[in-house]
């Protein structure tokens, strides 16, 4: 058989141009499988260019920046936001996506079937920028896991299917690709639960940069059985465990309607600024 006339790419040898085997898949315990990773993965490198190289913040809420420590989400950090039933957990939580979706960056929720997205709209979250894996099943650390490759913070709603190695896999996840992580209560985006605060009962079974607590909500506008709703506030507790102790707590008004009148209330300065501003502060 003639030898192939390598100085004519025409004639080349096709053996020269085939494609290399596609590498076998991953089977590392805890992995994502190929029907799960495949479009996770594609997402992920559709996602990442919106994340900036040396940008440590993301965007948050003026008023968060007492409870969180700084202007921003630092990223790499977990986060966990914890509360009773009904003292305004999952209001925290959409108020947290606010600010970073409306920036630009892309978040995401897992393992929230319930999750009001008319009222996230109206905290102010992006839903452009919002993904939604609403039952993962058995595999929420896998997804949660693929998601942080692109994604610049991901919303984990783990309801007892995440194991403390699991939790420390992901916490070391988001510090190695620069996202946020949170972590939800069983009180987010659930009705009827235990009204002892998740975190008391480990609720996420790993370590936080900051424990956000929704202590109490408050509703303005309502009499003795009458009254137009006009404003929602929520306290909300913060715990650095990693720093000093001193647990800020705050009074945030996350809704209001055009021309309230200001509320009156303990240990408040008398004004209500729009967009859930700060309007009261104390150290518990």
């Amino acid at each position: 058989m003639a030898a192939p006339d390598l100085a004519d790419p025409g004639r080349a040898d096709p053996r020269l141009a085939a494609p290399a085997p596609a590498p076998a898949p991953s089977s590392a315990p805890g992995s994502a499988g190929p029907a799960l990773r495949r479009p996770v993965a594609e997402l992920a490198a559709r996602l990442r260019p919106s994340t900036l190289a040396g940008d440590d913040l993301l965007a948050a809420d003026e008023a968060l920046a007492g409870l969180l420590g700084g202007p921003g989400l630092r990223r790499g950090s977990t986060v966990v936001v914890d509360g009773a039933a009904g003292a305004g957990a999952t209001s925290l939580l959409l108020r947290l996506l606010a600010a970073p979706t409306t920036a630009g960056a892309w978040c995401a929720l897992v393992g929230l079937p319930t999750a009001g997205i008319v009222a996230a709209e109206e905290l102010g979250v992006a839903l452009d920028r919002l993904l939604l894996v609403p039952e993962p099943g058995g595999r929420l650390a896998a997804v949660v896991a693929a998601l942080l490759e692109g994604c610049d913070l991901v919303v984990a709603h783990p309801g007892g299917a995440v194991s403390p190695r699991e939790a420390a896999r992901l916490s070391a996840r988001a510090r190695e690709r620069r996202a946020v992580l949170v972590a939800a209560s069983a009180a987010v985006g659930a009705a009827g639960v235990d009204p002892e605060p998740v975190a008391r009962r480990g609720g996420w079974p790993g370590t936080a940069d900051v424990v956000l607590e929704s202590l109490a909500a408050s509703w303005v506008g309502i009499g003795t059985g009458t009254g137009r709703l006009v404003a929602h506030g929520i306290e909300v507790l913060a715990r650095h465990p990693r720093h000093a102790p001193g647990a800020p707590r705050q009074l945030l008004w996350l809704q209001e309607h055009p021309g309230t009148t200001t509320p009156d209330g303990p240990a408040l300065d008398g004004r209500m600024p729009t967009g859930g501003r700060l309007l009261g502060q104390a150290t518990g």
